[in-house]
This record gives structure tokens, C-alpha cells and sequence, in this order.
């Protein structure tokens, strides 16, 4: 059994397969399921072994128990789902305006939710949470794209984040009414505490 990162424009999936084209059958199925239409163009790639080995034993018992599937990290755990039960995958996306002297780092359900939420906050940034510090680009971009979207996926919370070596990944709420932003649809309004992530 290996693992793959299966993505497109607007999705990142982890995949547990025994190879690319099984990878790739699971990945088109889980996409028809949630969208309703073909795959037409997305990637796969294998998970390096150095990158397996940063997620330790809970990572390799997923690995050992043989079952094909999409990938969640949950916690500490790893649970793995057929195709017509997975989650949709949650994404971490940076973004920075235009003179580049702010940035943000959007914890979101899709690429696209995270491009609306900016949309409506880049122009308003005196309403954005306490604790942005406004260079979080800068600072998580330092380590590889696939760690912080694992701390995505295993969130599973919209908001702004913030990263610190030490501690990893905080995820502060948005001020929705203050930015006329719809919260999303299970949005369950508990935004007092931080969600947080280490990072080995």
C-alpha cells in the first residue's frame, strides 16, 4: 500500500492506494461523487518517504492495515474512507495584496471558498481577527506545501491562520458580518477557541 496526493485547481486528496492507476480511479470516483461530473485534468503524485517518516507510527499503521481509500487525518489518527463517504478535502491558501505588505493564510473547504473569503477581507484588513500578524506567507511558506496542507485536513476549520514553529498551526475565527461574508452552511458559530496543530 502507498500513499498519493491527488489534486486539482481547487482540490488536494490524500490517497491510500496500491498504485497510480488505482490512485487515480479513487480520486475520479470521489470527484464525480461530489461534483457531479468528469475529472478532466488533475495530478498524482507519490508520497516521498521522507515525508511519510515525519508522520510516524500513526501514519505507517494506516499504511500497514492495507485498505485503499481517501486519507484523513483526524487528531493523531488516520482514518481512511471510500470515496462515497470521505469528507471534502480543506485547503490552506495564502494570499498576499497586491504590494504584498499583507498576507493572509485562509483555512477553507475549497480553493474557491478561500479565493471569497479573500476577496471580501483584502480590502477590509482593519476587520481581520486579533493575532494576524499579516506576514504569515512568509513565514509557513518555509516549510513544504504538503505538511501545512495535512494540518488542513486535520483541522477542518475555516478561518485565518496563524503558524509558529513551536506550536504549529492556530486558526482564528472571521468576523463574517463585520466583512459581509456568509459563514459556511455547518458553520457552528463556536469560533471562541483555537484550534491547534503541532507540528513534529
Amino acid at each position: 500500500m502507498h500513499i498519493f496526493q491527488a489534486e486539482t485547481d481547487t482540490d488536494i486528496l490524500t490517497i491510500f492506494a496500491k498504485t497510480y492507476d488505482d490512485a487515480a480511479n479513487l480520486f475520479c470516483a470521489w470527484h464525480l461523487i461530489n461534483y457531479g461530473d468528469a475529472l478532466e485534468r488533475f495530478s498524482i503524485a507519490r508520497w516521498a518517504k521522507t515525508r511519510i517518516e515525519r508522520y510516524g507510527l500513526p501514519l505507517r499503521r494506516a499504511l500497514a492495515a492495507g485498505l485503499s481509500g481517501v486519507g484523513v487525518l483526524e487528531g493523531d489518527i488516520w482514518r481512511i474512507y471510500g470515496v462515497d463517504e470521505a469528507p471534502m478535502a480543506f485547503v490552506l491558501v495564502g494570499f498576499a495584496t497586491d504590494d504584498s505588505d499583507h498576507q493572509a493564510a485562509i483555512f477553507a473547504e475549497s480553493v474557491e471558498r478561500a479565493e471569497e473569503i479573500w476577496d471580501h477581507v483584502q480590502h477590509q484588513l482593519q476587520h481581520m481577527p486579533a493575532g494576524w500578524l499579516g506576514s504569515e506567507w512568509s513565514e509557513w511558506q518555509l516549510l513544504g506545501h504538503g505538511r501545512h496542507q495535512q494540518a488542513a485536513e486535520s483541522l477542518r476549520r475555516e478561518g485565518v491562520g496563524i503558524y509558529s514553529p513551536d506550536t504549529g498551526w492556530a486558526i482564528l475565527p472571521i468576523d463574517y458580518a463585520a466583512f459581509d461574508l456568509d459563514p459556511p452552511e455547518d458553520d457552528p458559530r463556536e469560533h471562541s477557541a483555537r484550534s491547534v496543530i503541532r507540528q513534529a
